[in-house]
């Protein structure tokens, strides 16, 4: 399908500005120097106490408002508040360390709520109450008479004059009204801990002490009722702790200790049941601290405060059920950042752990290093909380780290280091802020600083102020963080602002496989900070000679000048209509609300969110322009944007009238003969698939799939994928007139006409790369009326799994369950390898399906938790995994964390004279390299085992020599029937690391044995190929040959085969100047003997892959610089080169080879 060849490539241009946006594309100079990012973690023992967010540590009481809000105290001097469908919604307080700051707590014993919805909180060990609204603002506070506080209840049966009932240091019981007036003390009762009262008008009061087995009722005048308990009642020797009462006038008693238990008595004082005992389990308690009726529900809650959660009375529910601490909570942010590619690709990483004024509690764990992302995912969960907080020290420590490696000797103009301080505490600033400030003019080097849990109005925030403005952040830090989301969202974006400063440009992507004659399709973009990279689709003709000619459109024109509100930008939903092509508007902000709020806690305005929408769709919300024109004079939509963001790593197919071969005499086993005897002419001669206009499918990262017009390049609508949506907010720019550039639809669609359920779709299937772990699929059969199939995602960083069916409905899947089989993508890394379309076998009986077969995706080479798999998923079930296959990582000598980031190669009948025959089998053999240099070979046909694999070649990566993989493998076949795979290495991360380590190779491997042949075997290494560096071809016994590239060299795109010779797109860094462009070549190697015939010196920039069509050589470069050494009959036009090969193609097929088709 799609045989006619359309060129795409994409390119870009660079300029200037400020932004907090995603990392700059590498490769042609000072973009390529990463920054030096040191993590300086607060290990202090505050660290091990709860976060102030959804999770429960320790709750000691729990109370209720009139919305129905839960409100939990726990013993650690935080509330947290819970809508009434357990949902966390803010939390409040932090241990008071010295003084008495109002808002803070020295821990916290009992909290309740008067008739008007204020908040009441006993500080424990200050002696005082204090009074809160329910958003946890501070209104006032009132002392008792002793130096401590415990028990609390509030009388609301008189709604105009509450009374309140505190249990005192001494055990003694006084009571208040809520302007904090003593009203009156009784004596010693019981060594009062705990009270509560009745819904009686006036109310009984109810308390448990620690003296007595008992608990005791009085009148609201302080006289003796009734008691209940005693003589060992309670089973215990510890003392009933939790007490309520229902508006029956029964009594709920829970017991701190063994036997674990809460009882309830009637009014009278009979037991009626107990329910309870030790454990953890549901229904199970451990240390029963209070225990609270909800007046509005009736529903009885218990804080089970050694399981770190409520639990009902009856046992049959709990929330939340976790205790999460602060260091738990920035180490699992800081694992989500190390492992992050948008933010691993322009910066390197270390980790400095913080605690005592020691060297052994204070030192750099983990020094920066390309490799230190990986090293700290992998060790920063040994880290534990202890000691004081001692940032002096720490900084000390700091400054002698940096200063020993270089990093304070500003040899590099375009160096940036940066300190990110992490901390919860307070600490003493004797030295450390005077260093960062020494370290900042002396060396450039920042600190940026994070207070979290630390409240901003706290006596200590003064020193985080002064810090950050010595050290060159402010205002942007300090940031104050209460939640994780607020953490990971704060550090990650200075990340990306600091990069930004220092990188520039993109790697290009040729873009093939676009149907046309004579034309050629190529994106660019011209990056710029502070504002959305601004992108192009450009369709030139190409002359007789197949020069450039022409310009016929440009996508990006056509689009400014369209309207925000003619535009049909869609996505699917809960509530949205999946048919209606205009529904990513702000009327629907209902139904798009939860996707656009996903995984943060900033609280977003209706209006801010409206406005969002707006700017996706191409409204200037931020007021970047004025006017008529944008910031470089071309012409848009006044109050309006440029529309189309940067087509980065997208490669575009055009997709006409259906057009694949059909065959009746073909090989049964090929596509051809099955499409013949399914009706494939019948579908390309009638039905609206027969009349469709041309469509060039192209992803960019303004979050969107774009269908455009191939005659006119007029957008026809823009696809949202649902999993997207959440990226969205990442626009928002703290700088007035500034927004943020983001990754979107950043993968490349692949397009199959496939038969299922009677009927054949043209279908089309895209994955976001670094927009996220995901892929949505699309039934295109009819442009004008596009169905959502099926889209699937990953979240990383609340590790949860989210499917939404062809209808927009969504389904989550939490990974600390299990997970359905079919639906468990949480293995799924960043969706760079685009997926195969292809007729497999399926299940014992081998009925034979549509699938789509991808790699596991990126993973930042730091963890192989998830992206080291190969998934094979249903097209025609809703995309539901069949298998999964794990491509394993046993080489842990070698300090990569595997995965598969490129796209597969499958042999089979349609694609090679190996299956010759109805014979051979039916299916695909699958080859494809791993991130760690590993060549596999997957059998997924119906012959031998079925997802039987082998390892072929061993390429000897590791994080010293960076040989890494991300290329998908080009083929052909040699006159002896021997199949050659070609392919080299490069660290695309990294295209500007300098290091006398790094040693890259291209390589050309022969596959000589059977193809059905899965024999175990001792995996080839260059030990059994040739070295033609050398000048030498591979004997008869050699497994093909490979070339060491020169000294930081890196192959930066999947070779290409044709005519008999191997082209390799190579880069070599500016070794003399890392703050300079690097260069550029093409290398033109014999595809079986490795000989070099040419070399194409192509001047500054990272070139793409080679297209060969009609005697030329089309490839995109990083700079439109113009170039004056190109070799002869060579030219360059913008970002665009067009060559000559040095051996023209004469007519007579020499080898096999073959076009991918999906």
């Amino acid at each position: 399908m799609f045989r006619n060849i359309f060129v795409l490539l994409s390119a870009f241009v660079f300029v200037s500005s400020q932004s907090l946006a995603k990392s700059p594309p590498p490769g042609t100079g000072f973009q390529d120097v990463p920054t030096s990012v040191l993590i300086m973690l607060d290990t202090s023992g505050s660290m091990a106490w709860s976060a102030s967010g959804a999770e429960t540590d320790y709750p000691y009481d729990i109370t209720f408002d009139s919305a129905g809000n839960k409100y939990v105290a726990s013993y650690y001097s935080v509330i947290e508040k819970y809508d009434s469908s357990n949902n966390f919604v803010t939390g409040w307080g932090q241990y008071d360390n010295g003084g008495t700051t109002n808002g803070h707590f020295r821990y916290i014993y009992a909290i309740d709520i008067d008739s008007n919805d204020k908040l009441y909180v006993a500080d424990y060990q200050r002696g005082r109450v204090q009074v809160f609204d329910t958003d946890g603002n501070y209104l006032s506070k009132f002392n008792v008479s002793t130096s401590s506080v415990r028990g609390l209840a509030i009388d609301r049966s008189d709604p105009a004059n509450n009374r309140i009932y505190v249990a005192n240091g001494n055990g003694d019981i006084e009571v208040y009204n809520t302007s904090g007036t003593l009203l009156d003390t009784w004596g010693s009762v019981n060594n009062a801990y705990t009270v509560a009262v009745d819904s009686a008008s006036p109310a009984n009061i109810y308390v448990a002490g620690t003296t007595k087995d008992k608990v005791y009722k009085y009148d609201s005048n302080g006289n003796p009722v009734n008691s209940f308990g005693g003589s060992n009642s309670f089973n215990t020797n510890n003392d009933p702790h939790g007490i309520d009462v229902d508006s029956s006038g029964n009594i709920y008693i829970g017991v701190r200790g063994s036997p674990h238990k809460v009882y309830k008595y009637s009014a009278a004082g009979v037991l009626l049941e107990s329910n309870g005992g030790s454990g953890s389990t549901l229904g199970k308690f451990s240390n029963i601290r209070g225990i609270s009726i909800d007046p509005y529900t009736g529903n009885i809650w218990v804080s089970d405060a050694n399981n770190d959660r409520i639990q009902n009375f009856e046992g049959t529910e709990e929330w939340p059920g976790s205790n999460e601490s602060r260091l738990s909570q920035a180490k699992r942010v800081i694992k989500d950042i190390v492992s992050n590619s948008t933010l691993t690709d322009g910066a390197d990483f270390g980790l400095l752990e913080w605690n005592n004024g020691n060297g052994s509690d204070t030192n750099v764990i983990v020094p920066i290093s390309s490799s230190g992302a990986s090293t700290i995912y992998n060790t920063i969960d040994s880290l534990n909380a202890n000691g004081g907080t001692y940032l002096d020290f720490a900084m000390a420590t700091a400054n002698s780290y940096l200063h020993s490696n270089g990093y304070l000797n500003n040899k590099n103009w375009c160096q940036k280091t940066v300190l990110i301080v992490i901390s919860d505490g307070e600490w003493v600033d004797n030295s450390a802020s005077a260093l960062a400030e020494q370290m900042y003019n002396n060396a450039g080097v920042k600190t940026f600083v994070v207070g979290f849990t630390v409240s901003e109005s706290s006596s200590g925030a003064a020193n985080y102020v002064t810090i950050a403005q010595k050290g060159g952040t402010y205002p942007d830090s300090p940031v104050f963080a209460n939640d994780w989301q607020t953490l990971y969202e704060s550090i990650s974006d200075y990340i990306l602002q600091t990069i930004n400063s220092t990188l520039t440009f993109s790697t290009p992507t040729i873009m093939p496989e676009v149907t046309g004659s004579d034309h050629i399709i190529q994106a660019t973009f011209k990056y710029k900070t502070g504002h959305q990279w601004k992108g192009s689709v450009n369709k030139y003709s190409l002359d007789a000679n197949g020069l450039l000619g022409s310009l016929q459109w440009d996508a990006g024109e056509v689009l400014a000048t369209t309207a925000a509100a003619d535009r049909d930008i869609w996505t699917v939903g809960n509530g949205l209509t999946a048919t209606d092509y205009n529904n990513f508007v702000k009327n629907n902000l209902d139904e798009l609300r939860q996707a656009l709020l996903e995984n943060t806690a900033t609280n977003y305005s209706d209006a801010e969110l409206e406005g969002l929408i707006d700017y996706v769709r191409g409204i200037d919300t931020y007021g970047e322009f004025s006017g008529g024109q944008d910031d470089e004079g071309d012409t848009i939509v006044t109050g309006e944007r440029w529309k189309l963001a940067d087509v980065y790593h997208s490669r575009a197919v055009a997709v006409g009238t259906p057009s694949a071969f059909t065959s009746e005499t073909a090989n049964s086993k090929t596509e051809a003969y099955y499409r013949y005897t399914n009706g494939y002419n019948t579908f390309k001669t009638t039905g609206s698939a027969a009349t469709r206009d041309s469509i060039i499918y192209v992803g960019s990262n303004g979050g969107m799939l774009h269908a455009f017009n191939s005659d006119t390049g007029a957008e026809e609508w823009a696809f949202v994928p649902p999993s997207i949506i959440p990226n969205f907010k990442d626009i928002i720019s703290a700088t007035a007139g500034e927004s943020n550039s983001i990754y979107g639809v950043d993968g490349s669609p692949v397009v199959k006409d496939i038969y299922y359920g009677g009927s054949w779709r043209t279908v089309l299937m895209v994955g976001s790369r670094q927009g996220g772990h995901t892929y949505s699929a699309l039934d295109i059969t009819d442009p004008d009326n596009p169905l959502h199939l099926f889209t699937f995602a990953h979240n990383k960083i609340t590790d949860e799994v989210s499917y939404w069916d062809e209808s927009g409905a969504r389904t989550d899947y939490s990974t600390a369950t299990a997970i359905p089989a079919a639906y468990d993508f949480s293995e799924l890394g960043e969706a760079w390898s685009r997926p195969l379309m292809l007729r497999l076998p399926v299940g014992s009986g081998g009925a034979m399906k549509w699938t789509a077969v991808f790699g596991g995706g990126f993973n930042a080479a730091v963890s192989d938790e998830y992206g080291a798999k190969l998934f094979i998923i249903d097209l025609e079930d809703g995309g539901k995994i069949i298998n999964k296959l794990d491509i394993a990582d046993d080489d842990s000598g070698n300090g990569i964390e595997n995965s598969v980031p490129p796209m597969l190669m499958a042999i089979n009948a349609d694609s090679s004279t190996f299956f010759q025959d109805s014979s051979e089998p039916n299916g695909s053999i699958v080859y494809f390299s791993d991130l760690e240099g590993k060549l596999w070979k997957i059998n997924l046909t119906d012959q031998g085992t079925l997802y039987e694999t082998v390892r072929l070649f061993d390429a000897e990566s590791d994080n010293s020599n960076t040989r890494l993989m991300f290329h998908e493998h080009a083929a052909s076949v040699d006159s002896n029937g021997y199949l050659w795979q070609y392919y080299g290495s490069g660290d695309q991360q990294s295209l500007g690391d300098i290091d006398a380590n790094i040693a890259n190779r291209g390589y050309a491997y022969m596959h000589s044995t059977p193809m059905t042949d899965f024999s175990a075997t001792s995996m080839h290494t260059v030990s059994d190929m040739a070295n033609v560096s050398l000048g030498n071809c591979p004997t008869d016994s050699q497994f093909g040959w490979y070339i060491d590239l020169d000294a930081n060299e890196k192959i930066t795109a999947k070779a290409t085969v044709s005519n008999g010779y191997v082209y390799f797109s190579r880069y070599t860094p500016n070794s003399g100047d890392i703050c300079s462009s690097g260069t550029a070549k093409i290398s033109e190697h014999s595809y079986t003997c490795g000989s070099l015939e040419a070399e194409f010196d192509l001047g500054y920039g990272v070139p793409t892959e080679s297209i060969l069509y009609k005697n030329k050589i089309y490839l995109g470069i990083s700079t439109d610089q113009v170039v004056s050494t190109l070799p002869p009959s060579w030219v360059k036009s913008g970002n665009l080169i067009i060559g000559t090969p040095s051996e023209l193609a004469t007519g007579k097929v020499e080898v096999e080879s073959w076009w991918e088709d999906f």
